[in-house]
């Protein structure tokens, strides 16, 4: 009708709508054919006919309905929402994905595999992108803007449209929903299927207490009821505080109110990549008492389909944690206790003087390894909260090397008689941490703290590589090499007295450390700023270090690695803050030595007992290489 109308306007030259729009934009029907029609003369009429005419043109070309895929093939899509790209990489194949969304390239946003999203198209959800790409249909949230849903509709392009899901049945019910679109009904069935397995391995035992929660994100906002993670919490042992409460959806909860009724476990859902998450560190929280902090990645709390069983799997290990660390050394004390050169049976043994062997050798011998590998974990935690360095050491602040030194002087005199090693090698910790705070200063920051344990980590090893090339005796000699490469053979309940007081003063004095080290993680600045006195927390570690440190120097010599890794094993574990990893840092240093010292005593090696300090350098440097990598890549 509109091009008769035109035809009306009278007789004319014929003209050509030219240039023709591009052919990925342009309207259908200009895309199909070459319009002709009259324009009315006069010299000045062309250009205005033009504009007359082109306009009409376009309202008169209704956008042709988008072509179905033949039978037996499966459609093409674009997901223009993160959860349905997770879900779609999974019940799709490739060539069926002409472009997911662009938040799924972003580390922060992304709720799928990083490096597969970077394999694939993505586009920002611009009509001009969709039309472009031509798919048969287009995945989308609740969320897409009104322009665009209206622009798609004119286009003719079929939108598919899926709310967040509320609970894991409804987000199930949309895997099958997507894999039903996809042509992959099957897929979409492994994947529930999948999602079944990982609740029922996370599910707590039937007599099970839930644990109280809430899970806090930036600014404390919550989720209450209705929400996917809350029927996640209810599943997996947990009883969602804030629903508790009556709160909705995304509620506030001030950290008044938190304080005022805390929950069991708080589970920091923050962005740890940037400052927003700065309240969920807040030292008011670490007061509490019976109120543990874990980290709870944010991008686990809305999107379904395959997130759910990484949410399920963090969740269960959240409940886990601590019981779990306690029950490996509650298995792993008799085992060390039966296992050796001499194998106990606990129910009839033929060993003769099996009881002496068993309440005069490894009963102290397993004490001292959980002593000396708690107070070594803590220190290696507490290390790196302070200088806030994933690759401290506890050996970094020198208290290590100079309890050494005055071991080794000890052995270079002659005087290594059951009580003299011990005292030499704490006197040695003690002119360590006495030499540390003077030349460090009253007001010094961490930098220089830092380097002065270096530097007297430096000279202590000198003077001992002086010491040995001066022995008096090779028997002199042999003794002080032998004794740096660390060990618990043969010691006794002695040992114990001597290490397991001191250890637990340094454990003590590191743990009134974690608030100041919790709020150090902000900068010495706003560490001063939320009253942190940073001479007080510097004699704190210098005594806590030293303490621990010192103490399993002088009974077991130089054991490295132990600081070093065991923070790292357990910090996935938590919310990162360095209080929140005191405790569990102190259960697997404690069962890493043991455990340790075990395997030394059963290898068959035909020198004697492989040396504690060997054994666990040839594990930690490994470790330590794959840090370094993993630091390169910016994993850490």
């Amino acid at each position: 009708m509109a091009l008769q109308r035109l035809a009306a306007v009278g007789e004319g030259a014929e003209v050509r709508a030219s240039p023709p729009p591009s052919p990925s934009f342009a309207s259908p029907c200009l895309r199909r054919s070459k319009l002709r029609y009259p324009l009315p003369r006069g010299e000045r009429s062309g250009w205005r006919s033009y504009l007359i005419v082109f306009p009409l043109l376009l309202s008169a070309c209704a956008p042709t309905p988008a072509a179905h895929p033949p039978p037996g093939q499966h459609p093409t899509l674009v997901s223009l929402n993160p959860c349905s790209d997770a879900v779609l990489a999974e019940v799709a194949d490739p060539a069926q994905i002409l472009a997911i969304s662009s938040y799924s390239q972003n580390p922060v946003s992304s709720s799928m595999d990083l490096a597969r999203a970077r394999q694939m198209r993505a586009t920002s959800g611009t009509v001009e992108e969709i039309l472009e790409l031509k798919p048969d249909l287009v995945i989308a949230d609740q969320f897409l803007p009104p322009a665009t849903a209206a622009a798609l509709q004119r286009l003719a392009i079929p939108v598919e449209r899926l709310p967040i899901a509320s609970s894991v049945n409804e987000s199930m019910t949309q895997v099958m929903r997507l894999a039903m679109i996809a042509g992959h009904p099957e897929r979409g069935r492994a994947l529930v299927a999948r999602i079944d397995a990982a609740l029922s391995r996370a599910a707590p035992p039937p007599s099970a207490a839930p644990v109280a929660a809430v899970v806090w994100q930036s600014g404390g906002i919550v989720p209450g009821p209705a929400t996917l993670i809350g029927d996640l919490l209810r599943r997996t042992g947990f009883r969602n505080l804030s629903a508790a409460r009556g709160m909705k959806q995304a509620d506030v909860l001030a950290l008044e109110e938190m304080l005022a009724d805390p929950p069991q476990v708080i589970l920091a859902a923050g962005n740890p990549l940037g400052n927003e998450d700065r309240l969920l560190a807040h030292p008011a929280l670490a007061a509490l008492k019976g109120t543990r902090r874990e980290r709870f990645d944010h991008r686990l709390l809305w999107c379904g389909g395959g997130t759910i069983i990484r949410a399920a799997e963090r969740l269960a290990e959240v409940r886990r944690q601590v019981p779990l660390l306690i029950l490996g050394l509650a298995i792993a004390l008799p085992l060390s206790l039966l296992a050796g050169r001499v194998w106990i049976d606990p129910f009839h043994s033929d060993a003769r003087n099996a009881a002496i062997i068993l309440f005069e050798l490894r009963l102290p011998r397993a004490f001292l390894a959980l002593a000396v590998g708690a107070g070594l974990g803590v220190a290696g935690a507490a290390m790196q909260g302070y200088l806030r360095n994933p690759l401290a050491d506890p050996g970094l602040f020198g208290i290590a090397p100079g309890a050494a030194l005055g071991a080794v002087l000890s052995l270079w005199l002659g005087a290594a008689s059951v009580w003299a090693l011990p005292l030499f090698a704490l006197i040695g910790a003690a002119g360590a941490m006495a030499l540390l705070a003077l030349i460090a200063g009253r007001d010094s920051g961490v930098a220089l703290f830092t380097l002065a344990g270096m530097m007297i980590a430096s000279l202590a090893g000198a003077l001992m590589s002086l010491a040995i090339s001066l022995s008096p005796t090779p028997f002199a000699l042999s003794e002080i090499v032998t004794w740096l490469m660390g060990a618990l053979a043969d010691r006794s309940w002695r040992d114990v007295w001597i290490a397991a007081p001191l250890t637990l003063a340094g454990l003590a004095a590191l743990g009134l450390a974690g608030r100041s080290l919790d709020a150090l993680t902000l900068g010495e600045t706003a560490a001063r700023s939320l009253g942190v006195d940073p001479r007080r927390l510097q004699w704190l570690m210098i005594a806590g270090i030293g303490l621990t440190v010192g103490a399993g120097v002088a009974v077991a010599g130089i054991i490295g690695f132990v600081g070093l890794v065991v923070p790292h094993l357990v910090r996935p574990f938590t919310d990162r803050r360095p209080s929140s990893i005191i405790l569990p840092s102190a259960l697997a240093g404690a069962l890493l030595l043991l455990v340790a010292d075990c395997l030394c005593r059963i290898l068959p090696l035909a020198g004697g007992e492989l040396r504690l300090g060997i054994a666990l350098s040839l594990l930690g440097a490994p470790f330590f290489l794959v840090l370094l990598l993993r630091m390169r890549k910016g994993w850490v």
